[in-house]
């Protein structure tokens, strides 16, 4: 995952966050899919991480996250905009961290107790780049759906599991970034 600085001109890779996060994952078995008790642990994991991140180059325009990436940023931003079950899982809740969400390949929450993070909708403006030969395309149209329609956009583009080759979705993202995000001050 990625996250946007309030310059917008400027992109920060995670960096050893990330790659602490990755290595938490593995650590505990490799699939956050797998065990119910896993996923939660790893969302907690990764919402310190986050925290972390904020604390240490925030603040953050937009989220942007791949595949699971996405799906942990999907569940972060329900969290950090408290639209989820009060203090879901033991957790805090996480200051305004970005004002939207760019999930590109997303792949939706398996379990009941993380779906249920989605509930209501999350008001938060959302791009979800979805690949047309993605075999994991309906998840990423599922985890549309788990965003407000009326801050929701939902790109398809010709293409499987990856980010789109085709100039014209970058353009329109950053138009749409744009027009989205509040003015930088």
């Amino acid at each position: 995952s990625a996250v946007w600085h309030g310059s917008r001109r400027s992109c920060t890779n995670t960096g050893r966050i990330g790659e602490e996060m990755a290595r938490a994952l593995c650590q505990m078995g490799g699939n956050p899919h797998r065990h119910r008790h896993t996923c939660l642990c790893f969302l907690v994991r990764a919402s310190q991480l986050v925290r972390q991140l904020a604390e240490e180059r925030g603040p953050f325009d937009a989220v942007l996250g791949f595949s699971q990436g996405a799906c942990v940023a999907a569940m972060l931003s329900a969290l950090q905009r408290n639209f989820a079950p009060p203090q879901p899982f033991g957790l805090s809740e996480l200051p305004c961290l970005w004002h939207a969400a760019v999930l590109v390949c997303a792949v939706l929450p398996q379990t009941p107790r993380l779906k249920a993070l989605f509930e209501p909708p999350l008001p938060l403006p959302s791009v979800h780049i979805v690949g047309q030969a993605d075999p994991l395309a309906p998840q990423g149209q599922a985890l549309a759906d788990c965003f407000d329609p009326r801050g929701r956009r939902v790109t398809i583009f010709q293409g499987g599991h990856g980010f789109p080759q085709q100039p014209d979705v970058y353009r329109q993202l950053a138009a749409w970034l744009l027009r989205t995000l509040p003015p930088v001050h």
